[in-house]
This record gives C-alpha cells, sequence and structure tokens, in this order.
C-alpha cells in the first residue's frame, strides 16, 4: 500500500459542529445578533426598587407639605390674633357710609424703603401730616390715595418731639381734605382710618378713654401697626387728632391695649 492509498480522514465522520451566529450589532457594552437588537426582550423592573422609589415620593411630599402647613401656621397667628377678621369686617361695613368713604379719599399710604404708615390730606396746597418715626431717615417718601393717585413727597419739617411730620405733593392733586379742630372728651365716638399691618384704608371705630399725664389721649380702638399717623375723626368729620403708638393701661379696673393719639390743641403751632 502506497502513501496515497492511504484512508484520508473524511468529513462525514466529523459530528456536525452548529456555526455560531454572527452578532455585528455593539450597544458600548456587548454584541447582539439583529433579532437581540432589535427585539430586546422586557425588563422586568424589581419590585423592591420600585417599592423604594415609590416610598421615597411619598416621603418627600410629606415633608413639602409640613413645611408648607408650617408656613402657613406661622403666618396665621399674625392675621388671626388680632382679632383681623373682625376689624376688617367693620370696615366693610363702615366704608357703606358716605361720609366715612369720603373721609378715606383723603387718606394715604406713606412708604420709605422699610417704613410703611398713614398720613391725611389737611391742605388743599398738598400739605400731609404723618409721623416723625414713620418718614425717619428716609431718602425718599412716595404717598399713595384710594385712588391709586401716587406721588412723591417733599419732607417738609418734623418734629421728633411730638412724633410728627409734614410732607408735601403738588398742589395738582385733585384729593379733598380734612380739617382739624380743638376739643374732645372721654367715651366720644370717633373713627380711625389707616393702613394697618398688611392692610391699607381700614376704617374702624372706637371711644376716647382720657387724657395720660403727658398730654397723649387714650383711645379705645383697633389701632396695630401701620396705623402710626392715623387721623381720629369725629362723628362731624373732623379731626381731633394723629394716632401715634399703643399702649397697656389700667381702665375701669381692667389692664387694656389702647391706641395713642396727639390732640390737634398740642400741635396747632407746628402747623403754622
Amino acid at each position: 500500500m502506497t502513501r496515497d492509498d492511504r484512508q484520508q480522514p473524511s468529513n462525514e465522520n466529523k459530528p456536525n459542529e452548529e456555526k455560531e451566529p454572527e452578532r455585528p450589532f455593539f450597544d458600548g457594552e456587548r454584541y447582539y445578533t439583529r433579532e437581540e437588537f432589535f427585539n430586546p426582550d422586557d425588563e422586568e423592573e424589581e419590585p423592591e426598587l420600585q417599592k423604594k422609589k415609590k416610598g421615597m415620593k411619598m416621603t418627600i411630599a410629606v415633608i413639602l407639605t409640613f413645611a408648607l402647613l408650617g408656613n402657613v401656621l406661622a403666618f396665621l397667628p399674625r392675621l388671626v390674633n388680632i382679632p383681623a377678621v373682625e376689624f376688617l369686617t367693620i370696615s366693610r361695613e363702615l366704608s357703606q357710609n358716605e361720609d366715612v368713604q369720603a373721609y378715606k379719599e383723603s387718606i394715604v399710604v406713606v412708604r420709605g424703603s422699610d417704613n410703611k404708615g398713614t398720613g391725611f390730606l389737611y391742605s388743599e396746597d398738598g400739605y400731609i401730616i404723618t409721623n416723625d418715626h414713620v418718614i425717619e431717615g428716609e431718602p425718599f417718601v412716595t404717598v399713595s390715595f384710594e385712588d391709586g393717585d401716587r406721588y412723591q413727597a417733599e419732607i417738609v419739617d418734623t418734629h421728633d418731639v411730638l412724633d410728627l411730620a409734614i410732607l408735601q405733593i403738588p398742589s395738582d392733586h385733585g384729593q379733598p381734605a380734612l380739617t382739624l379742630r380743638e376739643g374732645w372728651h372721654p367715651e366720644q365716638a370717633v373713627y380711625v382710618i389707616g393702613n394697618p399691618l398688611f392692610f391699607n384704608f381700614i376704617a374702624n371705630q372706637g371711644d376716647i378713654l382720657g387724657e395720660r399725664s403727658d398730654g397723649a389721649v387714650l383711645l379705645d380702638a383697633p389701632v396695630y401697626r401701620g396705623n402710626s399717623g392715623s387721623p381720629v375723626i369725629g362723628e362731624d368729620g373732623s379731626v381731633l387728632g394723629v394716632v401715634y403708638a399703643t399702649t397697656r393701661t389700667e381702665y375701669q379696673g381692667e389692664t387694656t391695649r389702647a391706641g395713642l393719639f396727639i390732640p390737634y390743641e398740642a400741635f396747632t403751632d407746628f402747623l403754622r
């Protein structure tokens, strides 16, 4: 037997080998067949992870809810403990009175860079009276009427002892002026119109209690921050004085919160 006659291995005797499918598609991590790449198996979210995400969202929602509620509750006493609801209701009722509505046309909101107070027009020439502490240290002062008219006011004069200031706006303002008069008596009914707290042009009513030893007059009426400079108006429409502060005082055997106003007779010379 020659070398050439030797039996050569036959491919028929070899087991059939499976051909590795081609994976020409690459996603940056591994290669895929066409079928795998374009028809991937659906991925199931892990229930535990989904639950954690849902729980986290609920936790964040609860925290935000309590944070907002805390802000509301912190703000609410500033409105409710005064009692603001009551004086707003009274103001709305009083504003139906034609005389009170006419008085409000002379009232202004006095604003500086950081302060807000009240003033009122007492002269057709544009003179306005307010408290000195409302405009103290302010380089610019603006005044606004209820109808929306707004002016930059000039500070004409101040009196730190009386805590009063005189402002002036252009004489062509077109607003009515209130008149002032001397004379008041205990238990006299009065109106107080001003800009307390976050509100503007609020009308309220009260009674005069009496005079303190320093000449200031005690007033039983709703007076709050922002009322500084408010006129105390008698039932005849005349201004009896200017509100400037509040105090605690003994009245009829009880400690009560009262407003304080400077009577007109104490500052007549200042206006001349």
